[in-house]
């Protein structure tokens, strides 16, 4: 990162994604770089995604960013992946607050991804108890903000889709009310048959996913 902001490159990124294999110490030595990085693309950054870590590190550093001042941020996706993180272990209580303070008049839509790779991952993802009021509070500074809640897991669930658009329209009933546009995608991905674990199904066996889009 520090060969990127050096002599001659003066980077304005459009897009970041920030990927899962930054550890936190790899954080900690690299958050200088990565300071002036985003603060060089606070009027240009257009969409961001990032997945956000056990202990949510990666949002409090957003936090303290100021990503208000990012007044051209038009997509931003918060993802939440079972493979790195156990859910028994989780602290995304700080989640909601984020949201509360997200205020770019730019902002369209807010995604929020679940990558649930057993039936057990399902059950129990993410703290639905304060999501409501903060995206409420979300669609009254942007309301042209859509919400895209979206699963991406194995064929093999029996998680149905249906099950899962009824779970978000009762959970998510006040945020509808205030008027904000909710849609559910449930995307399943064909597993490989060799029996391997699911490093080698995401490396050589795992087909195009099967996509199933609802407005709730």
């Amino acid at each position: 990162m520090g060969m990127l902001l050096a002599a001659p490159y003066k980077l304005q990124l459009r897009k970041l994604q920030w990927m899962p294999s930054l550890w936190p110490t790899d954080f900690q030595v690299g958050e200088p770089a990565l300071h002036e990085m985003f603060d060089r693309s606070g009027r240009t950054l257009e969409t961001l995604e990032l997945e956000v870590d056990c202990a949510a590190q990666r949002i409090e550093w957003l936090m303290g960013q100021g990503l208000s001042h990012h007044r051209s941020l038009k997509f931003l996706t918060l993802s939440f992946n079972s493979l790195y993180c156990n859910w028994a272990q989780r602290d995304w209580s700080i989640v909601p607050l984020f949201i509360s303070s997200l205020d770019s008049s730019s902002l369209r839509e807010l995604h929020l991804h679940f990558d649930a790779h057993h039936e057990i991952d399902s059950g129990d993802a993410f703290d639905w108890q304060r999501l409501p009021k903060a995206l409420i509070s979300l669609h009254g500074r942007c309301p042209a903000v859509t919400l895209l809640l979206s699963w991406c897991s194995p064929i093999r669930m029996q998680t149905e889709f249906q099950d899962l658009v009824a779970f978000y329209g009762k959970t998510l009933r006040d945020v509808l009310r205030a008027g904000m546009r909710i849609a559910v995608v449930r995307i399943k991905l064909d597993e490989s048959s060799d029996g391997n674990g699911y490093e080698a199904a995401v490396d050589y066996g795992w087909w195009p996913a099967r996509t199933a889009l609802t407005w709730l």
